[in-house]
């Protein structure tokens, strides 16, 4: 009869736990303190208005012209050789990352 209170009642503590777990007490201060800056400086309201609007018009575009145009990205290629036959040039280089794009 113990075993079965207890087992009931553990398991009872584990189904009711993650209902009280999540609630929470002090509300996050981020949106208050956010508005109170905002309120006290036009300069940076009319900064976050702007960047706020941009946001809207990238979105606002189809996602092949988000994309933007040319990427690039830096390369380090190493080259283990024993200044033999097996160097590699710096043409076959570039043209092995070329064939890779």
């Amino acid at each position: 009869m113990k075993y079965n209170t207890f087992s009931s009642l553990l398991l009872l503590v584990f189904f009711i736990t993650p209902f009280f777990g999540q609630a929470q007490k002090l509300p996050c201060l981020t949106h208050s303190m956010t508005n109170a800056i905002l309120e006290a400086d036009p300069e940076k309201r009319a900064i976050q208005e702007q960047l706020e609007r941009e946001t809207q018009e990238y979105m606002a575009l189809p996602a092949n012209q988000r994309a933007g145009g040319l990427k690039i990205i830096p390369t380090v290629v190493h080259v283990i050789h024993n200044n033999g036959s097996e160097n590699l040039s710096k043409q076959t280089i570039l043209n092995a990352i070329e064939a890779a794009n």
